[in-house]
């Protein structure tokens, strides 16, 4: 049997190397990343405590964090695939649009017929209305059907508007981005329009819904499936904590760590 130490396998320092050209880097105060391929031999001696039922805001806060960064990572993976920035929202003559626990099976019969039948490629983050119901919003690829809604985006207004009712204020449609409905969802109101701008840009856009709450409706804050790629390439290095550059740095006082994190490119 093959052994190595715990600092030969772990490492201060993961990059990740993304598609666009750019990278993130992640430095931390002490080895915390591990080498793929290897797993820790059991220490009979090591003492085990039971994890916190009842976790508080810094440990739902980096629970948070994670899945924001799983989130950017398969919408930079994925850019070239997703299409549409879609809303579905829960119709409440259909099912209790407050209750997770109906809406659920009702969003995986969708998502799985659409998958296997279609091949559909989603990523979806569930949001609570203010007045309490459940919507989501997300990226769909080209294999839902679209039809047009007879509304625009236009700059200027926060909701779409009719065709009629832009041309009576004067706006040019032509300068309006089109909102269509997707009939494939028949459990509420839906919208969809094509993506535009750079991949930070959609990735900002996305993302801030997780950042909007820390609950998670439905035990975890997104839904991603289909064809998509979820990893992105990167490798283990080690770096000097005190003289690594940095855009953020966060500290986990709980967890005796801090880490940095830089861009580049």
């Amino acid at each position: 049997m093959i052994a190595k130490s715990y600092d030969e396998i772990f490492h201060n320092t993961k990059v990740k190397q993304y598609p666009q050209g750019f990278c993130k880097i992640t430095t931390a105060s002490r080895k915390i990343f591990k080498e793929d391929g290897w797993e820790m031999r059991k220490d009979p001696n090591r003492e085990f405590v039971p994890k916190p039922q009842d976790k508080n805001a810094a440990t739902r806060a980096d629970s948070r964090r994670r899945s924001k960064t799983k989130v950017e990572d398969i919408i930079c993976m994925n850019a070239d695939d997703f299409k549409y920035f879609v809303t579905l929202t829960i119709s409440p003559d259909k099912v209790d649009s407050k209750d997770p626990k109906a809406i659920l099976p009702l969003l995986h019969s969708f998502l799985n017929n659409m998958r296997s039948r279609h091949g559909l490629k989603y990523l979806l983050i569930p949001e609570y209305h203010k007045s309490g119901a459940i919507h989501f919003h997300g990226l769909f690829n080209d294999s839902i059907t679209v039809i047009d809604s007879f509304t625009r985006k236009a700059k200027g207004y926060s909701k779409p508007l009719k065709i009629e009712t832009l041309k009576r204020k004067g706006v040019n449609i032509d300068d309006c981005q089109v909102v269509y409905n997707l009939p494939q969802w028949k459990h509420g109101f839906s919208t969809a329009c094509e993506i535009y701008g750079d991949v930070n840009g959609v990735s900002a856009y996305v993302t801030k819904y997780i950042t909007k709450d820390l609950s998670k409706i439905f035990g975890n804050f997104y839904f991603a499936g289909g064809n998509i790629v979820r990893n992105v390439p990167q490798y283990l290095t080690d770096t000097d904590y005190g003289t690594a550059d940095f855009d953020r740095e966060i500290n986990i006082p709980e967890a005796r760590l801090s880490l940095k994190y830089l861009r580049t490119g």
